[in-house]
């Protein structure tokens, strides 16, 4: 047996060696940081252990630690982005975003607030620390255009 012909048995008892022990063995999924995920799908961090934690995004805890696993956040995505599930407004305004729709100050904004006029509630903060519901947004123009309707009944 020359030099050669013996390396090429070692090469191929090292390959036979080898795909023996690959055998069985899966590829493993990709584990995502949370920072790694807030920068795959375009949120903060803080978001993204928010959705953790309430149990949106499945999540594996190593140690003190979280990972996402690929196909979580895939699932995820695929969830967000179904038709039946991307809501058309958002469901929370700020009292600047209602004022900026209703075109009024945001001063008129926070006194239709205040006197219970637009349903809404205080986070903690300054003063822009309203939140308004969407629905409650949707119910405060109804009435205004239901009063509307009523002073402009034409006579008869």
């Amino acid at each position: 047996m020359t030099q050669r012909e013996g390396s090429e048995e070692v090469i191929r008892d090292i390959e036979e060696e080898f795909e023996a022990r690959a055998i069985g063995l899966e590829e493993q999924p990709a584990l995502y940081t949370i920072a790694r995920a807030s920068e795959v799908l375009g949120m903060s961090e803080q978001e993204i252990t928010r959705l953790v934690l309430l149990k949106k995004i499945p999540a594996v805890r190593m140690g003190r630690s979280l990972r996402i696993r690929e196909e979580a956040l895939e699932r995820f995505v695929a969830e967000m982005t179904s038709p039946e599930q991307v809501p058309a407004t958002p469901v929370l305004y700020s009292a600047e975003q209602v004022a900026e729709i209703l075109q009024l100050s945001l001063d008129n904004v926070w006194r239709l607030l205040k006197e219970g006029h637009l349903k809404g509630f205080k986070i903690r903060g300054g003063r822009s620390s309203w939140r308004i519901p969407a629905e409650a947004l949707n119910e405060f123009i109804r009435k205004r255009m239901q009063e509307t309707d009523s002073q402009v009944q034409p006579p008869k």
